[in-house]
Parts: C-alpha cells; structure tokens; sequence
C-alpha cells in the first residue's frame, strides 16, 4: 500500500506524519471519522428496519431489537465521539460488541430450525434467477454482527498518524 505523501513532513519521532485533511483537524482521526460513518449506517437501518418490520412489529415484539438497537448506536456514537478520549472509546467498544449478538440473535429469529435449507436457498440464487422465497432475509441480520466487528476494531486500535521511515 502506498500512501502519498507528498503533502507530509517528518515529525522529532522519525514518523513520516501524512498531511492534508487530518493535519487540519489535529483532535480528529480515521477511526473518528468511521465511526461517524457508522453512526451514519445505523441511521439508515433505523427508518429502513422500521419500514420493513411494520408488519411484525405488531405481533412480534421482538422485531423491535434492531430498530431500538440501531437508533440507540447512533446516540452512541455521537455520544461516544464527544467523550473519545475519556471512556467513550472503551465505551463504545462495548456497545458495538452488542451488535454481534443482535446480528446472531435476528439471523437466528430469520430462519428458525430451517437455517441449513435457507442458506441453500441463497446459494441457489446464483443459478436460479427467480426469488421464490417470502419469508425474511436470510443474511441480513449478520450485518449487525459485521458493524460490530469494524465498530470494535475502530475502538480497539490507535488511529494512524504517521508512517515510520
């Protein structure tokens, strides 16, 4: 991977530190930026979960989890962000870990006992061009899971600030 770093200078460490953006806003940095993106995404599956559950939301409580789960992950990011460099990363770190089991937790609720003959039924979709399915979704409760693991990375590793020579 290259970096282009012709917009960079060295820094007393002997750290290349890559310039533009990031050199501007000095207390922010790409993990604050994903996760602003991720607060982003969360605010898309909130009104399009919503959309897509009003049918069961009636008679199936728990079809609320992801909705509930999705608008209070956008509180906590924003919330997360303000207070990044006290508890909010590890905090954070926590409630991202939350949506690998929302994400397990839905696949689960999506197939039942019939998990093996609906995943065949996805890979069927390869060769088979007709959607004859209607029940829910096989694979879309894991992106929970999927924002969870890349919510816990992004609060896991320091963020980047420059390349050693």
């Amino acid at each position: 991977m290259v970096l282009n770093t012709s917009d960079s200078s060295s820094n007393s460490k002997g750290e290349v530190v890559v310039g533009g953006w990031f050199s501007k806003y000095p207390n922010w940095n790409l993990n604050k930026v994903v996760v602003i993106l991720l607060a982003f995404v969360f605010l898309g599956l909130f009104f399009d979960l919503r959309y897509e559950h009003v049918d069961k939301l009636r008679h199936h409580t728990l079809a609320w989890i992801p909705i509930v789960y999705s608008g209070a992950m956008v509180i906590a990011c924003l919330l997360g962000l303000s207070s990044w460099e006290r508890q909010g990363r590890q905090a954070l770190f926590y409630a991202f870990a939350v949506g690998i089991a929302v994400g397990l937790l839905g696949f689960l609720l999506h197939n039942g006992k019939h998990i093996i003959s609906d995943l065949a039924e996805v890979l069927l979709a390869w060769v088979k061009p007709e959607h004859l399915s209607d029940h829910p979704p096989t694979l879309a409760p894991l992106t929970f899971a999927g924002l969870g693991v890349v919510g816990m990375l992004v609060c896991t590793f320091k963020p980047l600030t420059g390349i050693t020579k």
